[in-house]
């Protein structure tokens, strides 16, 4: 099966294209809609396909021999870019005739509540007007309902907070916790994070489950971890925190074990997801890619 990643050259994008290229399985299609995005997705032996961002049947065009493909939403898009880019690629799917679709949202969506049972289908929270969330809330519909009773089927996962290899914002925390700085404390709200190679997992399953057509799953991995005590792990584990702290505690290992886990049990039972790791591994392999990249 042949899987079109959209863009392919953002951290996500980058390690769907590289972990199926490397597992061989699905084949991967890199996509992105310029020459820069294109030469950082191609540093393996993969396809690569330009596209005008504007243009269903450029689009469509790029799908060309693949049975699915992955949106995922830009980083630096503005809320009209990130709606007006979902329909074209929804429509776009539609005219090459894909099987499945998988979109990678955000957990800003719809963040679980911790005083209630997680739930992830509507009402959702009332966003801000042009705010990212509300972009994304209007852009899953937008998805959903252009697939709703035709091919391809579709399916959204509002990813937690994103943490691992070529993540951007994992790099600064980890630039920020070894420059000696004190910070003021994180917070004790939860981290809702998700590893990257998480992320994979549940696009994996979400690519072949036979179910879960328009539906949302939320996915993330750190259990009920607050933001403060992530930031303490990920410190010990650069070595810029020495103390007797204890490590995660047991229960975050063991993601049955917490309300915030509850969730990932849905796409674990609808879709077959199994996550790749667990959060002490993913901040090992997270702490480790970065400290290779400053070798």
């Amino acid at each position: 099966m042949k899987v079109a990643i959209h863009n392919a050259a953002g951290a996500a994008g980058a390690r769907l294209v590289e972990t199926f290229h490397l597992t061989g399985t699905p084949t991967p299609v890199a996509l992105a809609s310029d020459h820069e995005g294109l030469v950082r997705a191609g540093r393996l032996p993969v396809t690569l396909r330009r596209f005008e961002p504007a243009s269903i049947s450029s689009l469509a065009s790029a799908f060309s021999g693949c049975s699915a493909a992955v949106f995922i939403p830009a980083d630096e898009e503005t809320p009209d870019e990130i709606v007006t880019g979902t329909k074209i690629f929804a429509e776009a799917a539609r005219q090459a005739r894909l099987r499945r679709v998988v979109m990678v949202s955000d957990i800003a969506v719809h963040p679980p509540d911790p005083e209630k049972s997680p739930d992830e289908d509507p009402p959702l929270p009332q966003h801000e007007h042009g705010s990212r969330p509300a972009a994304l809330a209007a852009a899953e519909s937008a998805l959903l309902e252009k697939c709703a009773g035709n091919p391809p089927s579709a399916c959204v996962l509002r990813a937690g907070w994103l943490y691992g290899a070529r993540v951007r914002e994992f790099a600064d925390l980890a630039a920020e916790l070894t420059t000696g700085v004190t910070a003021a404390s994180a917070g004790n709200s939860p981290r809702q994070g998700l590893h990257v190679d998480n992320l994979v997992a549940a696009v994996r399953a979400a690519l072949s489950a036979k179910l879960g057509d328009r539906h949302v799953f939320v996915v993330t991995d750190t259990g009920d971890l607050t933001c403060e005590a992530f930031r303490r792990a990920v410190s010990r584990e650069l070595g810029s925190l020495r103390d007797e702290a204890t490590p995660l505690p047991a229960h975050v290992e063991t993601r049955k074990n917490t309300r915030w886990n509850h969730v990932p049990s849905r796409a674990e039972r609808i879709l077959g997801y199994r996550p790749a790791v667990d959060v002490n591994e993913g901040i090992r392999r997270s702490c480790a890619w970065w400290k290779f990249t400053r070798e």
